[in-house]
């Protein structure tokens, strides 16, 4: 496994010809590559072109946790950990594990300990990266489910 951060990225759309246009530059034969592959290349190409030309500074690498712990979640570990506990205890303060009150047609077999685990999870996802249509159909379902 590699090192590093894997991130979800909106390319415009002249900058992907920008690119391209940099890896021929670089002697890089694209065609062999993912377009993420491709975007990590060239983003590692034009990081050493700043280093070389002293606009940015090298970095010893021994800042990178303190530098990075916003982005790696480090503070939200815990955080997370503890909303789902709450929504755990909330959920459980008041219901019974048994299956849930269903409106009719919905995951009529999920007990409300399986809709709580479930939700915690897309709440997760929520927090990190955001959810995708059916991700916050199935997030706004569950909510609904439990609390209503």
């Amino acid at each position: 496994m590699k090192g590093g951060m894997v991130i979800r990225l909106r390319v415009a759309p002249l900058d992907c010809l920008y690119i391209l246009q940099l890896l021929d530059v670089a002697g890089i034969d694209a065609s062999k590559l993912s377009f993420s592959a491709a975007t990590s290349a060239a983003l590692s190409t034009l990081i050493e072109v700043a280093k070389k030309a002293e606009i940015i500074q090298e970095e010893s690498g021994f800042d990178y946790t303190p530098r990075m712990e916003k982005y790696l979640g480090i503070d939200k570990r815990g955080k997370r950990k503890e909303q789902a506990e709450r929504l755990f205890e909330k959920a459980k303060s008041g219901l019974s594990l048994a299956p849930a009150n269903r409106k009719e047609g919905k995951n009529p077999d999920l007990t409300q300990e399986e809709l709580i685990f479930h939700l915690s999870r897309l709440e997760e996802k929520k927090e990190a990266e955001g959810l995708n249509e059916e991700e916050q159909e199935r997030y706004d379902e569950y909510t609904d489910l439990l609390y209503n």
